[in-house]
């Protein structure tokens, strides 16, 4: 990337200062001068073995003026890390259903993927008017619970799907979808679309999700966990 510097008579040594969380991408030149009407070529390098395990990374770096002020700059990288199709629970508790095994009668088509889980998903597709697809599961506790999806779909989406827990109201969610299989949080959206992560307080015992399609995609498994960080 290059910084151009514009105005007149300006002139200001700078330095590269970067959170340390980090340390997968260096930043060449770490500091210099900043002259008006002169430009800065700077590289941005990733650091091997040191990426996070994720496939996709967001960081930032400043270029900061001697005076305080900064320029900041995002910097995005995509990894050839491959997610697991059930993430470690580690000291989560998750429960996993599987999209082409519903409770009742009515089910999504079912499409054959080597590279879902068991090897089959399902389509979710058709109208908002559509009887809703149940899926029973269990918790072992009275608490806070997250619904989660591993989706895709032809191409980068936010496609929608209603949904509804129990005997609650039916809301809509829009999901995060791209060609490769990821997972997707099932949540409220509150005004203006503007998606919240609001939990589910949910009693021990068996309870009902259902779902009616709001677009099209596919989905392989349906997520129920009390930490839904171990998905990201």
């Amino acid at each position: 990337m290059t910084a151009a510097v514009g105005g007149e008579g300006f002139s200001s040594p700078f330095r590269i200062a970067r959170n340390e969380v980090f340390d997968w991408f260096t930043v060449t030149p770490e500091s210099g001068t900043l002259t008006a009407g002169g430009t800065v070529a700077f590289t941005v390098s990733p650091v091997p073995g040191k990426a996070p395990a994720r496939k996709h990374l967001r960081g930032a770096f400043l270029i900061r003026l001697e005076n305080g002020y900064s320029r900041p700059v995002m910097v995005y990288a995509e990894t050839d890390y491959v997610p697991p199709v059930k993430p470690s629970a580690g000291d989560a508790w998750i429960a996993y259903l599987e999209a082409e095994a519903p409770a009742g009668e009515r089910a999504f088509a079912v499409v054959d993927d080597p590279a879902a889980s068991g090897g089959k998903s399902v389509l979710v597709a058709g109208s908002a008017k559509d009887a809703p697809v149940e899926y029973r599961f269990q918790v072992p506790k009275d608490g806070s619970y997250m619904f989660l999806m591993r989706v895709r779909s032809e191409e980068s989406a936010s496609p929608t799907l209603l949904f509804s827990v129990d005997d609650g109201k039916q809301a809509d969610s829009r999901l995060r979808s791209d060609t490769a299989w990821s997972w997707s949080m099932l949540a409220h959206n509150r005004q203006q679309r503007l998606t919240c992560h609001q939990p589910f307080k949910l009693k021990a015992g068996e309870h009902v999700l259902r779902i009616v399609p709001g677009g099209s995609l596919q989905v392989d498994l349906i997520a129920v966990t009390d930490k839904p960080g171990v998905f990201e």
